[in-house]
């Protein structure tokens, strides 16, 4: 699909893959200004010791209410019950 040379130091990989951002600072802004009605992260810290961790997550509820409140997503949503098997002759 892509033929990366390395020793084309002149182009970044980002130009030749043609994305709209270049850090992960300008992807989050895109996500935070250009999708609406997404529940905003928390930021949880967990003490283990004499080090500090910080976990973002989202509300599941919100997240949840966002899906089925956007209709644009209604077209992706599945409501009917799914069947999925691991064999050929679908008995399992």
């Amino acid at each position: 699909m892509f033929n990366f040379h390395f020793t084309d130091l002149g182009t970044k990989i980002v130009d030749k893959l043609r994305l709209l951002y270049c850090s992960v600072q300008e992807l989050n802004s895109m996500i935070n200004t250009e999708l609406s009605g997404h529940p905003c992260f928390q930021c949880h810290v967990l003490d283990i010791g004499d080090e500090k961790l910080e976990f973002f997550c989202r509300d599941i509820l919100e997240c949840i209410q966002s899906l089925y409140g956007d209709p644009s997503w209604a077209q992706d949503m599945v409501f009917a019950p799914e069947r999925h098997y691991t064999s050929h002759t679908h008995t399992s």
